[in-house]
């Protein structure tokens, strides 16, 4: 699989018109739209990568592609900067036809060797729900630690290390390179 960060253009045509940017962009999705809050979330987004260009990394969705189809089968996103405390939180779809694949495990180890490239990142951390035994497992899996429970949620981090590499990993991650 790959996992590419969208442009502001790329964003804007995801948003605006998804079966435009499956076809510039040479992809297929299961989907046949974005869903309601993803939509309302990155267009949010985008009004502030528009704004300051430079939090792009950390607003953008990086959509996950199967290479061997080019089929779009989820995202992933960071949901701001880093803070103070040099903590950045990510958040993860995989549509429902690609569950138990492996795929949000491989995406998000992606993501998590990924991030030192980024800087300024100490932990990365995620939310689930209390009764979310996948995504837990799929944290699990990443390497995440539970440390902290509140109003229905877990939440978990890993501490991100500058030579962090896996051995098991086939995902792409790029920002400007396309397949």
């Amino acid at each position: 699989m790959t996992v590419i960060a969208l442009d502001v253009e790329e964003l804007r045509l995801y948003l605006d018109d998804f079966d435009g940017f499956k076809l510039i962009m040479n992809l297929t999705s299961q989907r046949e739209s974005i869903d309601k809050e993803f939509r309302y979330l990155f267009n949010i987004a985008l009004k502030k990568i528009i704004k300051n260009p430079e939090l792009r990394f950390w607003l953008t969705p990086w959509i996950i592609i199967l290479k061997t189809d080019r089929t779009i089968v989820g995202n992933l996103c960071f949901k701001g900067a880093p803070d103070f405390n040099r903590t950045v939180e990510i958040g993860y779809d995989v549509d429902e036809l690609y569950w138990n694949k492996g795929i949000a495990t491989e995406a998000l180890m992606g993501m998590i060797e990924y991030t030192p490239e980024l800087g300024l990142v100490k932990y990365i951390k995620a939310e689930t729900e209390w009764d979310n035994l996948s995504s837990q497992a799929v944290l699990r899996k990443c390497g995440m630690a539970r440390y902290k429970y509140g109003q229905g949620s877990i939440w978990w981090r890993i501490k991100v290390i500058q030579n962090f590499k896996l051995t098991k990993r086939t995902t792409e991650f790029n920002d400007r390179k396309r397949m």
